[in-house]
């Protein structure tokens, strides 16, 4: 599809969606409210940015996007409508492929911009918004679809409250690289949002994004993420080996019920956290009800917090420590003191500490060494873990290489193969075949799967003109699926010829993509030419296909005009039909007649003539004409 303008000057997408203003800009796509011309409602258009058009890699994980979006409809789950492809101009002038994603147009804010304005939230408003959330996760995940990239700009609540989750399939789109973050510390994801694993660059499941909405909750309740960096790589290692304050520290409106529910969220082992969405939803309506919740009390946060902690979070974690103990033992006398200067006092103490510290080293050289044997010397073959080959044919790539790096399996490859009979990156073959017994293989198996190209892309042909059963084998031919007719007025088209394709000729589409024929209906509406000119009158009706005859009517109106044209007008006739129209003409001039006068009662009449006594003259007598007459008889 070229790219188009309305008369207006807006930029057409698709050839109905009509862009008014750009609402929202990311690092792969920018959005505009737009007008769907065909359906007359408002919606929302992603469209990949023009400066990345033309990498292949932005244009594959966009079109997964799309294909993930499409499959999910859930209440908290922006729905997206349709997808397609455009062309615009890159930022050097030529032009390139766009895809562009269709979305309901969500009137409201985001979290992100909520925090913004109040930060934190009531924590009713904070678990109400968090349980919307892990409801479209439940559902996505259901779906076999992991977000990835759950974090406040991708969460928003609509003006009546609803939450609506955006961007599903994103993370998922670029799962077609294993790292995480690149050499340049760009984070694949959110960084304040990242799960361990994903951290670490491993692959991931349903329980990252448990994860990343924990940290959401954190957020909403605290006013700031779990964790805080200076870069993407000082975040990752927090993530991965710190462990959070509890958010009641920062906020003490938080119950210590949520605490729990927060932290085990936040689990740094993907086991040891909620196994699934519904669980942490059920915790939450716990918390909310006054019920005690499933989560257990963090074991040894604060031991694990003070052991990573630079040295300043250590010594005010001691301080906190000292203030405790001050608190709770009665043996403390009151007041501002040291709680250690009489131990310093004794000379004893310092040497016992000494002590202590080096048996403490000596404990962690002895432990270093006997790791060192187990994984170093302690077994010069070491035994390889079996398990059973799993039946991968028929998962799509990533999804079939998760399952297998799940099991242990380390080297996993693949092979592609020219298939269009089955969707692009599904696998096809594995090698070693699954386990049909109880047979198992080491885990360090080679493992290759045969993934399938799927359809290619194929242009639409040029049929207008054909009679239908030509254009449809032309489409068969080029490889797409006739998908029918439809029907459209043409003044000068017989019925039945194909008028256009939908898509449109010349569009490039995949190969088995549906095509629907638009042929020539073989009727017209008769326009409406009463009071028009005959001359202006005929032409418009041979424009609308018509044959057209005339005749003369007597009126008052200006010769020439059309006065009558039967019953036609605004009626479907078939083209080459004869319309008659009736076209004015003077009338006859109105004959002469002679009237007589009649006075009125106040005026004389004329006077009657006075009779005369002349003898009328007699009538002569006709002359004999020769021939017998009665009396002569």
């Amino acid at each position: 599809m070229t790219d188009q303008t309305t008369p207006g000057g807006a930029r057409l997408v698709g050839g109905r969606y009509e862009l008014t203003e750009q609402i929202g800009r990311g690092g792969m796509a920018e959005v505009w409210a737009a007008r769907d011309s065909r359906l007359g409602r408002s919606v929302a258009v992603k469209l990949l940015r023009t400066d990345l058009a033309r990498d292949p890699s932005f244009q594959a994980r966009f079109k997964r996007e799309a294909q993930s979006s499409a499959s999910l409809n859930h209440p908290s789950i922006v729905s997206v409508y349709d997808t397609g492809e455009d062309t615009a101009t890159d930022p050097y002038g030529n032009p390139a492929p766009q895809p562009f994603i269709v979305m309901e147009q969500v009137h409201g804010r985001t979290v992100k911009q909520i925090l913004q304005e109040s930060s934190p939230l009531d924590v009713e408003d904070a678990m109400r918004i968090s349980a919307g959330v892990l409801d479209a996760l439940q559902y996505s995940h259901r779906s076999g679809i992991i977000h990835r990239d759950i974090k406040p700009g991708n969460v928003m609540v609509t003006d009546a409250g609803e939450v609506k989750v955006m961007d599903f399939g994103i993370a998922r789109a670029m799962a077609d690289t294993s790292a995480t973050m690149t050499g340049t510390n760009a984070v694949l994801g959110t960084a304040q949002y990242l799960s361990p694993e994903q951290a670490r660059g491993e692959t991931v499941d349903e329980r990252s994004d448990i994860y990343s909405a924990g940290c959401l909750l954190y957020e909403l309740l605290t006013g700031r993420p779990p964790f805080v960096g200076e870069n993407a790589l000082a975040l990752a290692y927090q993530h991965v080996g710190e462990t959070p304050q509890p958010p009641s520290s920062l906020n003490p409106e938080v119950p210590g019920d949520l605490d729990n529910v927060v932290l085990h969220a936040l689990a740094k082992g993907r086991d040891e956290r909620y196994q699934d969405a519904g669980d942490f939803i059920a915790d939450l309506d716990r918390v909310a009800t006054g019920l005690p919740v499933a989560a257990p009390p963090p074991a040894g946060v604060a031991g694990a917090a003070t052991a990573l902690m630079p040295a300043a979070a250590g010594a005010a974690a001691t301080q906190r420590l000292q203030r405790t103990v001050t608190e709770t033992d009665p043996g403390w006398p009151t007041g501002p003191r040291d709680p250690y200067a009489d131990d310093l006092a004794d000379d004893e103490e310092p040497k016992r500490r000494v002590w202590l510290y080096v048996l403490l080293v000596l404990l962690a050289l002895g432990l270093i060494g006997v790791l060192f044997w187990l994984f170093a010397g302690g077994d010069d073959e070491p035994t390889v873990e079996q398990v059973r080959m799993p039946d991968v044919v028929g998962l799509q790539q990533d999804v079939a290489v998760d399952e297998l790096e799940e099991l242990g399996f380390t080297d996993v490859s693949t092979v592609p193969e020219d298939n269009s009979e089955v969707e692009a990156g599904e696998v096809t073959a594995q090698d070693p075949a699954p386990s049909d017994t109880l047979e198992t293989v080491g885990v360090d198996t080679p493992v290759v799967l045969t993934v399938a190209s799927g359809p290619g892309d194929v242009e639409v042909p040029d049929v207008a003109g054909l009679e239908q059963a030509e254009a449809r084998d032309a489409l068969v031919a080029a490889g797409l699926v006739f998908a029918g007719t439809s029907e459209e007025d043409s003044p000068d088209t017989e019925r039945g010829v194909v008028l256009r394709t939908d898509p449109e000729e010349g569009a490039v589409v995949t190969e088995g993509s549906d095509v629907t024929l638009v042929l020539a209906s073989g009727q017209n509406t008769v326009p409406d030419v009463i009071g028009t000119e005959q001359t202006q009158a005929i032409q418009a009706l041979q424009d609308a296909g018509f044959a057209v005859s005339t005749e003369s009517v007597e009126s008052p109106e200006d010769p020439g005009t059309v006065v009558d044209q039967g019953s036609t007008a605004g009626r479907r006739l078939d083209i080459g039909t004869e319309v008659v129209i009736g076209v004015a003409v003077p009338p006859p001039p109105t004959p002469t007649t002679v009237t007589e006068t009649v006075t009125s009662a106040d005026e004389e009449p004329d006077p009657e003539p006075e009779p005369t006594t002349e003898e009328p003259e007699p009538e002569p007598e006709p002359e004999p004409s020769g021939e017998p007459t009665a009396e002569d008889g």
